[in-house]
């Protein structure tokens, strides 16, 4: 190897790609085996952190607790709606024939484009309900849990300014 050629990780012809995270998404959600879903929990929980630690600095007002959960429940009943609805349509005899005919070949580019967005929203609302279902999971902000870590702060001495509250 000369001087003038050094390692290429691609060739001379490749073109540098450029990453589209919706394109990225999207074809991890239409392509991406069940245990992808999995993956949800890393991006609910660092939210959710976010959440518990504005609402203890006092960013999160504690009057829009009851507007955020009757949020919460509208997108989780949008998200049984859509798994029920895309399941029905992706699943019943007529989705399934038009995925036969996409396997050979014969289903024309609307077809084809139709049943890639019926799997697509079907998995979609799948990681949303998922998603719903680990929030309200996740305990609340004063509960049990977090009273004894208080308790056991001040037996060590920490002052009560210092101990966050979730209230």
């Amino acid at each position: 190897m000369s001087s003038e050629e050094g390692f290429r990780l691609r060739t001379k012809d490749d073109p540098i790609g450029s990453i589209s995270i919706p394109k990225l998404i999207r074809s991890s959600v239409r392509h991406g085996e069940f245990q992808f879903m999995f993956l949800v929990p890393h991006f609910v929980l660092p939210a959710y952190g976010i959440y518990r630690l504005a609402h203890s600095q006092g960013i999160y007002p504690a009057h829009l607790e009851p507007l955020a959960e009757v949020v919460l429940a509208v997108v989780q009943g949008v998200a049984v709606g859509g798994l029920i609805t895309f399941g029905w349509l992706r699943f019943s005899a007529a989705g399934r024939r038009l995925q036969g005919r996409i396997e050979a070949g014969a289903a024309t580019p609307g077809e084809a484009k139709a049943q890639k967005k019926m799997q697509l929203g079907f998995a979609l609302c799948a990681y949303v309900l998922f998603a719903t279902t680990l929030w309200l999971v996740l305990p609340p902000a004063d509960g049990p849990k977090t009273a004894a870590m208080k308790k056991t702060a001040r037996r060590y001495g920490l002052k009560a300014e210092n101990i966050p509250s979730f209230s």
